[in-house]
């Protein structure tokens, strides 16, 4: 029994350059974050927002003992490198550095 051939059609694919635009975030918590500790792995970068708050007198000894305050880890996002490159680049350009104001 002779298999017949077939021939394959070609397709042409069109590209299509668009923005993407973030949807709306009228349901998503805001979170308050003021320290940050970033994670690099040979794909993706992963940043973990915390908030510190200053310890009190009662928690000085176990702050002295440990050498270290508890932040409470409040988001991580995780995303691939270049993200975060690109991520990077728009904050330098975009805030202000604090020696101009």
């Amino acid at each position: 029994m002779a298999k017949k051939a077939t021939k394959k059609a070609k397709t042409k694919v069109k590209s299509v350059t668009a923005k993407i635009m973030p949807g709306s975030i009228s349901t998503i918590e805001p979170t308050y974050s003021n320290f940050a500790q970033v994670r690099v792995g040979p794909a993706d970068t992963t940043p973990i927002f915390c908030q510190v708050v200053a310890p009190d007198e009662s928690d000085m000894p176990a702050v002295r003992k440990k050498g270290y305050v508890d932040a409470e880890s409040k988001s991580v996002i995780i995303m691939p490198t270049i993200i975060a490159q690109a991520l990077v680049q728009a904050m330098r350009s975009t805030i202000p550095d604090a020696e101009e104001e």
